[in-house]
């Protein structure tokens, strides 16, 4: 009965403590559901220890994923009154962040962001659980004293083994742990090599924490531990590459030897009671195949190297290379992967730091959370992400990346700019005067005006009388401006001329044919008349006979013009008479007019010529006694604009009008008109035709007695045709020369 009882009460101990040792846990039962639910009822820093107080006894996990995060999960607890972040703003915290669960279980969560790498001790008591906040030393390369380096040399030799290919060494930190504290470590317990699938690994345990120096010379790692004794046998088989581990007490520290066929990359952690020292094998340096570091999951150990520092047989210890140059919009970074998940922002952009080799300043402005996952992403590509995600800028100065909001920046710039142009325009005033020999005043102040190089505090005044330019202005600007003047008042560029000729030829061609006729008819018997006689009506003349024409359509033929013919017939009894009468014109006119109108004027400088007749004109208004007179203009001008270009050719804006006045009629004057406006570009003596028009118009007129001049062959005695043709081309020429100033001397 006894033993039954007995047997019972162990198997229900060791129940209690099977579901209450899970994880990094302490504390004492958790609480059943039917009881209160626990809650946080305080968190608070004190002498840099956080410490979070509960109503009742909890158990608590701690992880740790991020160099700059610790979290800590409480189940079944919430957090009451802690519901927003917390920024304690003291040394080595950054912010403290609680979060309440509720699935799938309720729990509470606070996260811990660090300014820098930590070790989180934990301790709890009577529903405290106080977490001692230390920053983490890392391990570091350190320079090797000559005097030890031959206590190194003293050491047992070891035996050759195979060659590795040479590669700079690695650093890392000391990964972080986040357990209940160990002691220091006294005595190393044990040393062995172990053969990893892209590394051969040496363990040194000790019976405490231990933190080394480690100092790569020549085909050797020397691995000092201060404050600690040997108790436990050096391997005698190794593995390529090493050829061997010597060991050796000097003085208060343990020093080890292990002793490589060639220099060969490596990496080194130390954490918890052990340090641990990975060489690459051959086959992995020769590829240097870069694999995507695995996403860390929630662990309470966690290691997070540094970046590597070469080591070289001449010189031991080597400053830090220096980072690779950023190019905008370009991603050459080394890749990284990231799973974060509502993670503060700041610690993200230290973490990138480290790895890029940047010294990473952080605005204040600078805050969020942020939730990404990035495998295989080069850093610089993750952080542009980042950047753009919160609107953010980079400001990059050397080996140092500034993080500052865009706003910032647009105002930082403006800030620079207007500082910079105060330091500048700091100085004393002076003048000075400079003659201008060729270029127009003017125009050469403009020039000087756009060209920027006069200081807001400068002036510039124009002499027309000395012909120079007086400027105040600070010493250093006198000199560029001096310099553009110089440029710009050149002989070949201002002391040139240009005579443009311009010729309109107008053409003119009129051609005129005129066929015309004349008769009529008498008979009576001294009873009956047919025919027109003096006593009716009648279409005007006579012919031979005397008697009026029945028809009169004749030609305009006229002194020196054309011409007539005719004939007439009376009988005896002068009772019958017939009259006819033929005339007819032709005239061809030709003419050509040559108008020659030519100007020379200076490079870029407008000239205009003018011929021609104004007639006034005089009106009186309607309603109005006052008359007005009114200007009539008929010319002949040529208006141009030359501007040599640097080849030679000649650019001009042209505007040539021949105007000619018409006959008048009555009062009116009447002027015909014939412009051209144009730009052209021509080489020097070149003749250009630079525009034309040409007119042509015929004109048939056809005079005829209705009816009866349809008829069929006797049609044509009772019409009259008249044809006019008249055809007018003008053609207008151009011709530009330069005429240089030297041949004018």
């Amino acid at each position: 009965m006894k033993k039954n009882t007995l047997s019972k009460l162990c198997i229900s101990i060791i129940v209690v403590l099977l579901f209450s040792g899970c994880a990094t846990t302490s504390g004492t039962k958790e609480t059943s559901s039917a009881e209160e639910m626990p809650v946080i009822t305080d968190i608070a820093i004190e002498d840099g220890n956080v410490v979070i107080k509960s109503n009742k006894d909890f158990a608590y996990t701690i992880y740790n994923a991020d160099p700059y995060k610790t979290s800590i999960e409480i189940p079944h607890m919430t957090t009451g009154k802690y519901t927003s972040k917390i920024g304690p703003d003291k040394s080595g915290i950054a912010e403290i962040i609680p979060q309440q669960i509720d699935s799938p279980h309720v729990s509470a969560k606070i996260d811990i962001v660090l300014q820098s790498p930590s070790t989180i001790s934990p301790s709890y008591k009577d529903n405290t659980l106080v977490l001692s906040i230390k920053r983490k030393q890392p391990v570091v390369l350190s320079e090797l004293k000559e005097a030890e380096a031959k206590e190194v040399e003293s050491l047992s030799s070891p035996a050759p083994l195979l060659a590795v290919a040479e590669k700079p060494a690695k650093v890392v930190k000391a990964a972080e742990e986040h357990v209940q504290p160990m002691a220091k470590a006294t005595e190393v317990k044990g040393i062995e090599i172990k053969k990893a699938a892209d590394a051969v690994k040496v363990l040194i345990t000790g019976n405490g924490t231990m933190i080394p120096n480690v100092f790569p010379i020549s085909e050797r790692i020397v691995v000092d531990i201060p404050d600690v004794s040997l108790n436990a046998t050096v391997p005698a088989s190794v593995i390529a590459p090493i050829k061997g581990i010597r060991a050796g007490r000097h003085k208060d520290k343990l020093r080890l030897v292990l002793d490589l066929k060639e220099k060969t990359n490596f990496d080194v952690t130390a954490t918890e009671n052990y340090i641990e020292i990975s060489l690459m094998t051959r086959e992995v340096q020769v590829t240097h195949a870069e694999e995507p570091k695995a996403v860390e999951t929630p662990s309470e150990t966690s290691r997070h190297p540094v970046r590597p520092l070469p080591a070289t047989a001449a010189k031991p210890v080597l400053p830090a290379p220096e980072p690779e140059k950023l190019i905008e919009g370009e991603f050459t970074g080394k890749k990284i992967s990231l799973d974060f998940q509502d993670a503060d922002i700041i610690p993200i952009f230290r973490l990138l730091g480290d790895i890029s080799g940047y010294n990473m300043v952080v605005s204040p402005a600078v805050k969020g959370n942020v939730t990404l996952k990035l495998i295989n992403v080069p850093w610089d590509q993750a952080l542009d992400i980042i950047l753009r995600t919160f609107s953010l800028a980079k400001i990059v100065e050397g080996n140092i990346i500034r993080i500052v909001p865009n706003t910032v920046v647009a105002k930082e710039m403006d800030e620079i700019a207007k500082a910079k142009k105060a330091r500048d325009e700091a100085g004393e005033l002076k003048t000075k005067i400079f003659p201008v020999n060729y270029a127009d005043l003017g125009k050469l102040k403009d020039a000087i005006d756009k060209a920027k190089v006069l200081s807001s505090r400068g002036s510039i005044t124009l002499d027309e009388r000395g012909s120079s330019i007086i400027v105040n202005d600070l010493e250093k600007n006198l000199a560029d401006i001096e310099i553009l003047i110089l440029q710009l008042d050149q002989e070949k560029m201002q002391a040139r001329q240009v005579m443009i000729s311009a010729r309109i030829v107008e053409v003119n061609s009129t051609y005129t044919k005129d066929l015309g006729i004349q008769w009529g008819a008498f008979w009576t018997d001294n009873t009956f008349t047919i025919g027109a006689n003096n006593g009716g009506a009648s279409a005007g003349g006579s012919g031979f006979s005397g008697n009026p024409f029945l028809v009169n359509l004749p030609a305009a033929v006229g002194a020196g013009s054309g011409g007539a013919i005719g004939f007439g017939y009376i009988n005896k009894a002068a009772t019958l008479a017939l009259d006819l009468q033929l005339s007819a014109m032709e005239s061809t006119n030709n003419g050509k007019i040559l108008s020659s109108p030519k100007v020379m004027t200076m490079n870029n400088q407008e000239a205009q010529i003018t011929q021609g007749t104004t007639t006034y004109v005089q009106s009186t208004a309607s309603g109005s006694n006052l008359a007005s007179v009114t200007p009539v203009d008929a010319l002949l001008s040529l208006t141009v604009k030359p501007r040599i270009a640097p080849g030679g050719a000649i650019f001009m804006d042209l505007n040539i009008t021949k105007d000619e006045k018409l006959p008048s009629e009555g009062t009116e004057v009447n002027v015909s008109k014939n412009t051209v406006k144009t730009s052209v570009l021509v080489n020097n003596s070149d003749t250009v035709v630079i525009g034309g028009i040409f007119k042509q118009s015929h004109t048939d007129n056809n005079n005829a007695v209705p009816g009866l001049a349809k008829l069929p062959l006797v049609g044509m005695l009772f019409q009259k045709n008249r044809t006019l043709e008249q055809n007018t081309e003008i053609m207008v020429f151009i011709t530009p020369t330069v005429i240089e100033y030297n041949s004018m001397k």
